[in-house]
């Protein structure tokens, strides 16, 4: 199963025989709750056996689906192309991470599930990174969400929320400076959209920045792997999944706060897996499992001249597919 996939089986979900019937009625309807997590390897959560703890993952895993043949793209922007257009990222001209060039942008008339889903009464956000286009004139208020707020572009500093080349934060189509770390600030957002909208069906697309790189963490994430990991990137990249576990978790509670998780469909995958340890200072997990099953372009058999091919195919990166979860 590759992401392009994953919006027909949702939009099935919501009661769409396909993308031009009309959905089933309201009642009927199930709250959807896609997360994505954002350069997590496929060893980087402990329901895979890794020294990170996840335990509101592990959680979810262990009630869910574990969807172990479930590929995305080797980068960001791609993944979430085709996660909400359900098409082929080559066909809307997004092949790498999108910078600041508008005519990169996910295209205007692009049929998203998001306005597939607000034409039939859903309650639609984006809450954390959105990366396919680096304007407003081509944000997520065009594609379909009625309310966005977030990072704009990729890999927002966590506490100071600008992007390398300027201001990222925002809310709808405005800029806006707000204390905090990220990923607090996110997982709040979105247990906030969760209350507000409990009331009919909603479609909540939470993209964290986490962990992509700068990271920046409080010690109380990082002092419980002292004594278990040695590398101190390595830690401080083990406090950062564990800490947007720990949001991921207050989610989760916010759905059994309001009486809506039992008729809600939540989805957790990564957006390209682990990053190459040469241009992430070994921050992500690049075990051989994590790399084997990232080559899906590899041959059967393993050969090293198949995994030079292929690597040089994802460029800068290793661990192009993540298992998930789908619940």
């Amino acid at each position: 199963m590759i992401i392009c996939t994953l919006m027909g089986l949702v939009l099935a979900s919501a009661g769409y025989g396909s993308a031009a019937t009309a959905p089933a009625a309201k009642a009927d309807r199930p709250n959807i709750v896609i997360i994505v997590a954002d350069d997590l390897g496929w060893n980087d959560v402990g329901f895979h056996g890794s020294k990170i703890k996840t335990p509101r993952l592990d959680e979810l895993a262990k009630q869910g689906v574990i969807l172990d043949q479930f590929y995305v793209y080797p980068t960001c922007s791609p993944t979430r192309a085709a996660l909400l257009s359900g098409r082929n990222p080559g066909r809307l001209g997004i092949l790498a991470p999108l910078y600041l060039d508008p005519k990169d942008s996910l295209p205007l008339e692009t049929v998203t599930l998001a306005e597939l889903l607000v034409s039939g009464g859903y309650a639609t956000g984006l809450v954390g990174k959105w990366h396919l286009g680096p304007t407003f004139d081509y944000g997520p208020r065009k594609q379909g969400f009625r309310e966005a707020y977030g990072s704009l572009h990729s890999g927002a500093d966590p506490y100071k929320h600008h992007w390398r080349l300027g201001r990222t934060w925002f809310r709808n189509e405005e800029f806006m400076d707000e204390p905090g770390h990220a990923t607090d600030l996110l997982g709040r957002e979105a247990s906030d959209f969760i209350r507000r909208h409990r009331e009919h069906p909603f479609f909540l697309y939470l993209a964290f920045t986490a962990p992509h790189v700068p990271l920046e963490e409080e010690e109380r994430w990082i002092k419980p792997y002292e004594g278990i990991i040695q590398n101190k990137d390595r830690r401080l990249f083990a406090g950062t999944v564990t800490h947007m576990d720990d949001a991921i978790g207050r989610v989760l509670d916010a759905l059994d706060e309001w009486k809506v998780r039992e008729r809600t469909l939540i989805i957790f995958l990564s957006d390209n897996g682990a990053s190459h340890p040469s241009r992430r200072r070994n921050l992500a997990a690049t075990t051989d499992i994590t790399s084997r099953r990232a080559t899906i372009a590899r041959c059967a058999a393993g050969k090293a001249k198949c995994t030079k091919e292929a690597s040089a195919f994802r460029r800068w990166r290793i661990g192009g597919a993540s298992s998930n979860i789908a619940k």
